[in-house]
């Protein structure tokens, strides 16, 4: 974390929990083969900044949000025997109505539910939600790219996108997935490089410590 960066600035600053490597390799593997920009974003679930809670709000300390973090994170462990935690992703690609959003489901969401609930209840400071909260990691996001497509290229593209996602899609339903740590980025979007995030910290979750 770059040194001058002290407390959060940014509009869009969102908390996400990031998912082991096992995960992070398959999923990666089918963003690249939907939309290349995307192979390299995080692989997580999003907990503020748009369902359920909104962004942060700017002005707050970052030290204070690591902080805040740490504790959501012990009260959410101390909830949890640690062979309870793992969930798997269900093997139906969901997309949000009216979308192009095409998002994989956990099958605990309770898990993302909860880690939430700790937030909402630490003294953090967010913005107004402007979704309710469904769990979920992002496979692949065409709402932004269609804006820059003709109305020929957008038919075909959703066809490819959905010919994939039925057909071609390996969601490795029985490998088991795990939180692996809670981290801050300051997002924005971009054309043509999409979504572009920056990285303020990030905290682990503390079964994971050594």
């Amino acid at each position: 974390m770059p040194d001058f960066v002290m407390e959060v600035s940014h509009s869009h600053t969102c908390i996400v929990a990031e998912l082991d490597d096992g995960t992070c390799r398959w999923v990666k593997a089918a963003r690249q083969k939907l939309d290349c920009r995307y192979k390299d974003m995080p692989v997580e679930v999003s907990l503020c900044g748009s369902g359920g809670l909104g962004p942060l709000s700017k002005g707050q300390r970052l030290e204070t949000v690591r902080y805040e973090l740490e504790q959501a994170l012990t009260r959410f462990v101390s909830l949890f025997k640690d062979d309870i935690l793992s969930f798997h992703f269900l093997r139906k690609v969901k997309t949000f109505p009216g979308t192009q959003i095409h998002v994989l489901q956990p099958s605990r969401p309770n898990i993302f539910t909860l880690l939430q609930k700790e937030l909402r209840n630490s003294k953090l400071r967010f913005e107004e939600a402007r979704f309710e909260f469904i769990p979920h990691c992002t496979l692949y996001n065409g709402t932004f790219l269609e804006k820059f497509l003709d109305e020929s290229e957008i038919t075909q593209r959703r066809a490819e996108v959905q010919r994939f996602v039925e057909d071609e899609l390996d969601v490795r339903s029985e490998t088991e997935s795990r939180v692996i740590n809670l981290a801050v980025y300051e997002c924005a979007l971009s054309y043509p490089a999409g979504i572009h995030l920056k990285q303020l910290l990030n905290v682990q979750v503390p079964w994971n410590k050594t």
